[in-house]
């Protein structure tokens, strides 16, 4: 179901794409830039995936922490990059990240681990004291973005911590790759998007057994 659903968002950003190409073409003709457009990742929930089912009680919630510890430094800033080569980045000028890349990251994790395990709150920094945590997940992102062959790669290491006591339990890492992406900035995104819900994926299913959380959803 996943990669039909990639293909549709694939279908629709191509068509998107080549308007955005025509109008850039013509803006050029008459001396002027193209318009900049904005993006954000989507989330399980945007690619319509269901919610975990069993939600508790609102007082019997367990919450889990996500924050994004380590991100590329070439990657963080608001213009989309990939690569032309192994050892050359393309800046695109015109098509632009809608907040700071790693809280973007951070946001969309957050958002599919509420999707994928029955609990509504997985928060993002800043944590508040009256909302305590139960686990912590902290990611260190080291690549992100769209290889020169088309492929889309993720590579990530987390820790996953029992709160209060800042006690790690698990550290795990994982290699994503999405295949086969045109040179489409927003294909490039939506395949993004699709690595960040596999790596959530990964980190839910981690999650899931602690035994706290399981104690909080029954």
């Amino acid at each position: 179901m996943r990669i039909a659903v990639l293909k549709r968002v694939i279908g629709l950003a191509a068509a998107v794409a080549s308007v955005a190409i025509l109008s850039a073409c013509g803006l050029s003709a008459l001396g002027q830039q193209p318009p900049t457009t904005v993006y954000v990742l989507s989330t399980a929930e945007d690619r319509g995936m269901p919610a975990a089912a069993g939600n508790p009680a609102v007082g019997n919630q367990p919450t889990i922490g996500v924050s994004t510890v380590g991100f590329p430094p070439y990657l963080e800033r608001k213009e989309i990059v990939t690569r032309a080569t192994d050892s050359q980045l393309v800046v695109h000028q015109f098509d632009k990240w809608g907040s700071a890349p790693d809280e973007d990251f951070t946001r969309t994790v957050a958002a599919n681990l509420r999707a994928m395990i029955p609990t509504p709150r997985a928060v993002t920094p800043p944590f508040r004291s009256e909302l305590p945590l139960d686990y912590e997940v902290r990611i260190s992102v080291e690549r992100f973005e769209r290889l020169a062959d088309g492929t889309v790669v993720l590579d990530a290491r987390w820790n996953i911590l029992s709160q209060p006591d800042g006690r790690a339990l698990t550290s795990t890492s994982a290699q994503i790759r999405i295949a086969n992406v045109s040179q489409s900035i927003p294909d490039v995104v939506a395949a993004m998007s699709v690595a960040v819900g596999q790596l959530s994926e990964q980190i839910a299913a981690e999650l899931m057994p602690f035994k706290r959380l399981q104690q909080k959803v029954s």
